[in-house]
């Protein structure tokens, strides 16, 4: 437990040094290229950006990231805590089907290997095995979404069914 939280805090650390160090001036990043003055002075002023030391600025930071004020989404203008709200169902929905999935293959498959135990079956599944493994998630998650909705049509390209 304690070992998580160290984490996190090294996590959450991590970020904002990165994004003190991408760009000097981190208001104009958030605000972005093309914002007026008053909106770049808004943010300065809304996240603490004019406090002049960068650890006083790390502890604001920490503070509000352990108090649950995780910001405002640029792009919608909710709090990102009520954007992980309302994501949360869709995220856990996904989580436990691929974990159902996950126990179904891996029994069945590890059932079938073991029954076959050194012949072409057992090797076409450790194949599998290693295959799957080796393969970046993002990159098994495109083909999967090609060929399973694209090519076959057995799912939808995107649905979500905690709709806004």
């Amino acid at each position: 437990m304690a070992e998580g939280i160290l984490l996190l805090i090294g996590t959450i650390i991590i970020v904002f040094l990165i994004s003190h160090l991408l760009s000097p001036d981190p208001a104009r990043l958030w605000a972005g290229p093309k914002a007026r003055a008053s909106t770049v002075q808004y943010v300065i002023q809304e996240y603490h950006l004019n406090a002049p030391p960068i650890y006083v600025q790390l502890g604001i930071f920490l503070k509000s990231y352990l108090t649950g004020n995780f910001g405002i989404d640029p792009e919608t203008g909710k709090s990102v805590l009520s954007e992980i709200e309302f994501y949360f169902p869709n995220t856990l929905e996904l989580v436990i089907a691929s974990f159902v999935i996950l126990i179904i293959l891996g029994v069945g498959l590890g059932y079938i290997s073991a029954m076959n135990f050194g012949n072409k079956k057992d090797s076409a599944i450790r194949v599998f095995y290693l295959a799957s493994w080796a393969t970046p998630t993002f990159l098994g998650a495109a083909l999967a979404i090609m060929v399973l909705s694209s090519d076959l049509g057995l799912f939808p390209i995107s649905a979500c069914t905690h709709q806004r």
